[in-house]
């Protein structure tokens, strides 16, 4: 495990943005990392793609409890659209 995985692993991180680019790639590296992802965006068809690509990560993982959110990863100014 590096660093990373070590600050994230287990964390509920709420991903803005995360229908492509930045806030895409970056919502498909914490779910590598074992992070409990909460993805929001503008775009719901692209944000459902993403959300199929970082389950498949972890398939076999049991499905999660939020009981907060430790970290907040803002990309867009509005976010109508939110996957949890």
């Amino acid at each position: 495990m590096n660093f990373v995985e070590d600050v994230y692993t287990g964390k509920v991180v709420w991903v803005t943005g995360a229908s492509n680019g930045i806030g895409e790639a970056l919502a498909k590296e914490l779910a590598r990392c074992g992070a409990k992802i909460v993805i929001s965006a503008r775009r719901k068809d692209e944000l459902e793609r993403v959300k199929q690509e970082c389950l498949g990560v972890y398939v076999n993982r049991r499905h999660w409890n939020f009981p907060g959110i430790a970290f907040v990863f803002n990309n867009i100014p509005t976010m109508p659209n939110a996957v949890f």
